[in-house]
């Protein structure tokens, strides 16, 4: 990928990791830690809770990885409900999250300045539609 045929794909990778990894490692395996030490209690939401965020949460924009619009959760039934809260729950007491949830598809768009330059861009990304309803 070359953005305005002015940088190449491997510049443009190099700069995200550095500011999506490096710069965030304080944040990583943070829930883990808790709970390894026996901090923090379980936590539980129940289908209400979920389905009002669920209902909140904005129509209308990319799927992301998966491709399972928004729309489509919902209008999904009372049994898909009660799945989402049931791995929510798990995710949200430290079970391990997929890797396919974890991914993000990032487009790189210029804001300012020279377009030779990886900082005058700014990402959007597109996240699962279940990885936004965990948060």
């Amino acid at each position: 990928m070359v953005i305005a045929n002015l940088i190449s794909a491997d510049t443009c990778e190099k700069y995200y990791y550095k500011l999506l990894v490096e710069h965030c490692k304080e944040f990583l395996g943070k829930n883990k830690r808790l709970l390894e030490k026996g901090i923090g209690n379980v936590i539980e939401s129940d289908s209400n809770t979920v389905k009002h965020a669920i209902m909140r949460m904005k129509t209308g924009k990319a799927a992301g990885p998966g491709d399972i619009p928004m729309e489509l959760i919902n209008s999904g039934s009372q049994k898909l409900l009660e799945i989402i809260t049931i791995l929510l729950n798990k995710i949200i007491n430290g079970e391990k999250v997929p890797e396919k949830r974890k991914v993000a598809i990032i487009t790189s768009i210029h804001k300012k300045g020279d377009k030779r330059k990886c900082e005058n861009y700014g990402g959007i990304s597109a996240t699962s539609t279940f990885s936004r309803i965990y948060g």
